[in-house]
């Protein structure tokens, strides 16, 4: 689940650990309203709150 504050705004469709990033990373399909990039959000995993950011895609660029 992605909430902002109290609000429900959507939910995770996949999310894993990248060891190449060092940070965790997700994709959630969200509410329109609350899409904008750099938009603070809790991300409810495993039962805990964790803050997040919605940042825009591709979040990572293969280096040749």
């Amino acid at each position: 689940e992605v909430y902002i504050g109290d609000n429900f705004i959507g939910c995770t469709t996949s999310g894993t650990y990248c060891p190449y990033l060092g940070y965790a990373v997700a994709m959630a399909l969200v509410d329109v309203k609350y899409s904008e990039i750099d938009t603070d959000v809790i991300v409810i995993v495993r039962g805990r709150k964790v803050e997040a950011k919605i940042v825009a895609l591709p979040f990572y660029k293969k280096r040749k």
